[in-house]
């Protein structure tokens, strides 16, 4: 299988694909250098043996019917995913396999190429997740173009202002409700994201038919790479209950107590010079005070660093005699980190005295998961940006795309953070049709995943071959709304497979060709040996014969003479058979059979022979055929030898080491410089031979230094 090797020396430069060949029944061939760290294979003990026996992490069943599908479909290349581990610790592979065709067109294994696409698999999850947490933040929050577009909202936002969010998208906000900003203006908004990129305050929204609602939040302006605003990110609490307690609070004080102290908030009031008036449990509870703590100031029980805040919005309460929403942080009595969001407000006291009333609500875990919001998107903004693939987003309802990754440096095309209308323009023309019908089918199938690979056209027009998949986001109807996916280069890939394709084409050629040689070698040996001995025996024995019968009185002595040459011609006719099919080696083994070949060599005297068969060889682990095939070696050796070495030893030693059987065949002779003499037929014979049984023959020599042949074979 000499080709195998070619092949894997090709693919063992492949710097991220795990590559492997089998037979048609899976039994590895071949594994490339990646393949085997990452499997764990060692000491080439998996040559041969199964697939899942030896890579028991992979999902067998898919591999059969991957491979059942090759060899029903020779020319086709099947693509088929690989998860491996536990949901902690998942890898995931994609793995292409096609079947290897010889020159007849016969399947005589499978190849498999992988790549390891896990951190792809958890962008595409943690995108899923993005969206997921979401819709499970309790905040309002709304997605905005530069122009005041709506291009998203979630759960939140659907159930607050009772409007389904394919019925805002892409529309104007102004046509969904009424926008009223509180303490402050739109011009003060606009210039404070423009110069600070976020904005916070108190706002009143009215939905289209709806009721006023109170609104605490923060607006952040996203910037594209020239630094100008291209969307913005309202993330909004509904204070309306606070807002309409508060003022509730401000003309109904005979209430205030009873709601106050069943209120799921921390509540108080303090008056201008800071003496606590009023304190609910949870407020007791969340600084650890009693009812002593009335009358007393309230700054000395604030934790230090929540102390300089509270007094300054305190202030900020009294000169503006208007209510205020803050967030104050501190820490627990062990220390956690806590964060609250408060609103503050001014009371008339009785007695003439300011007062100010605060309620607090505990937003710690809330402030977690924005973080970790944000945290995610940003991570995707860096994925994007360092991984070499594309990820895009299709919009299906406005047929836009945006791409980040590698789109620039793989086609040549500029990438900015507008979106871009998606049109089939870029696909090769033969291509088009197919892939625009296979996605137009996945969707309509109600498919979750597509995928296709397909010819991609450049900046300067050349085309590269791209894997594209993506993951359809549905609607409950099942309606496809956006695709998610990324598209990969596979172009380098395919040249590698194509090329691979080709030398093994061209290997598989060469030993056809010198196999044919080989054969009519032997037939012109053979040829030459009857013409220039057996048929010269023959003829002279027909000669004796003639005579006898013209001169009968000397018929007793030309008969022997005949009957002598007759028996000679018998005698090279038996040394040829046996040369070409060696009976004794069937019957009596490799050794029985090499200790008759070496006899025969030395009989002539013309030089020394030596053979040993070493203590632990054990021929029985051999079949014949590699019995046949290594005594064909010992033969081949000995003519190159005789032909070429004007050798005056020979030395042939057997035997085993480390689970392979060893030939040692050397001599004495000449030598030749193997980086300058062509491999003759009988070199390339011996290399087939060996690796006809994935063994592996080596050749040593230097002018003046001999030749010396090791072959082995792994038992």
């Amino acid at each position: 299988m000499s080709e195998t090797h070619t092949s894997g020396s090709q693919l063992d430069n492949l710097p991220d694909q795990f590559c492997s060949i089998t037979d048609n029944e899976l039994r590895f061939l071949y594994t490339n250098v990646l393949f085997q760290k990452k499997f764990g294979l060692h000491n080439q003990k998996w040559k041969g043996r199964p697939f899942h026996e030896v890579v028991q992490s992979f999902q067998a069943e898919k591999c059969l019917q991957a491979k059942e599908e090759c060899i029903s479909n020779p020319g086709k290349v099947i693509s088929i995913e690989i998860h491996s581990g536990n949901n902690r610790d998942e890898t995931v592979f994609r793995w292409e396999i096609n079947a290897m065709k010889n020159e007849s067109g016969v399947v005589e294994g499978i190849r498999f190429i992988g790549t390891d696409i896990t951190a792809q698999k958890k962008l595409n999850n943690e995108l899923l997740q993005l969206g997921i947490i979401f819709d499970n933040v309790s905040d309002i929050i709304v997605t905005i173009d530069a122009g005041f577009y709506i291009k998203n909202w979630n759960l939140a936002a659907e159930k607050r202002y009772n409007l389904n969010r394919k019925d805002v998208i892409n529309r104007h906000y102004k046509e969904i409700f009424k926008l009223e900003l509180i303490d402050t203006s739109f011009t003060e908004l606009h210039k404070s994201l423009r110069e600070t990129g976020i904005w916070k305050g108190d706002s009143f929204v009215t939905p289209k038919g709806g009721n006023k609602i109170k609104l605490s939040g923060t607006a952040i302006a996203v910037k594209d790479k020239n630094g100008e605003i291209s969307s913005y990110i309202t993330i909004n609490r509904d204070t309306t209950n606070e807002w309409r307690t508060g003022q509730d609070l401000m003309y109904k004080q005979q209430e205030f107590s009873s709601f106050m102290e069943n209120a799921p908030l921390l509540a108080w009031i303090n008056d201008e010079h800071g003496i606590l008036r009023y304190m609910n449990t949870h407020f007791k509870n969340a600084f650890g005070l009693d009812e002593s703590a009335m009358g007393q100031n309230i700054y000395n029980y604030y934790p230090d660093e929540m102390r300089p805040s509270c007094i300054s919005s305190d202030r900020e309460v009294l000169a503006s005699g208007k209510g205020i929403n803050v967030f104050e942080e501190g820490a627990d009595k062990d220390g956690t980190a806590i964060h609250y969001e408060v609103f503050k407000f001014p009371v008339k006291g009785p007695d003439g005295i300011r007062l100010i009333g605060g309620q607090a609500q505990d937003i710690t875990a809330k402030t977690q998961t924005k973080t970790e919001l944000l945290k995610s998107y940003e991570r995707f903004e860096y994925a994007g940006k360092a991984t070499r693939d594309i990820i895009w987003d299709w919009d299906l309802s406005s047929n836009k795309i945006q791409r980040m990754g590698g789109y620039k440096k793989i086609f040549g095309y500029e990438i900015d953070d507008d979106l871009i209308e998606f049109d089939s323009g870029n696909i090769h023309p033969d291509d088009a049709d197919e892939v625009v019908k296979s996605w137009q089918e996945a969707m309509a199938g109600g498919d979750m995943r597509w995928q296709k690979e397909f010819r991609y056209r450049c900046a300067d027009g050349t085309y590269k071959i791209v894997i594209d998949q993506a993951y359809i986001i549905r609607d409950e109807t099942g309606r496809a709304l956006r695709l998610i996916g990324t598209m990969q280069d596979v172009t380098e890939e395919r040249r590698l497979q194509q090329e691979v394709l080709e030398v093994e084409k061209k290997k598989k050629l060469d030993m056809v060709t010198a196999a044919i040689e080989a054969q009519e070698k032997e037939r012109r040996e053979i040829s030459v040996e009857l013409h220039d001995n057996v048929n010269q025996l023959l003829a002279a024995s027909i000669l004796y014969l003639k005579t006898a019968r013209a001169q009968p009185g000397n018929s007793d002595a030309l008969l022997d003479e005949s009957l002598l040459h007759v028996q000679k011609a018998i005698d090279e006719i038996r040394q040829l058979t046996h040369s070409l099919n060696p009976g004794g080696l069937i019957v009596n083994g490799l050794s029985a059979a090499l200790n008759d070949f070496t006899v025969k060599l030395r009989m002539p005297g013309n030089f020394k022979v030596n053979l040993q068969i070493a203590d632990d060889f054990d021929e029985q682990k051999l079949s014949q055929q590699q019995q046949l095939g290594l005594y064909r070696v010992v033969q081949e050796s000995f003519s190159n030898t005789i032909k070429y070495a004007n050798a005056t030893e020979v030395n042939i030693r057997l035997e085993e080491k480390e689970n392979k059987i060893r030939l040692v065949y050397s001599d004495n002779g000449n030598g030749f410089d193997l980086s300058t003499v062509k491999k003759g037929l009988g070199l390339i014979n011996i290399q087939n031979r060996i690796e006809n049984f994935n063994g592996k023959a080596t050749i040593t020599s230097a002018p003046g230094k001999g030749c010396t042949l090791i072959a082995e074979l792994s038992v």
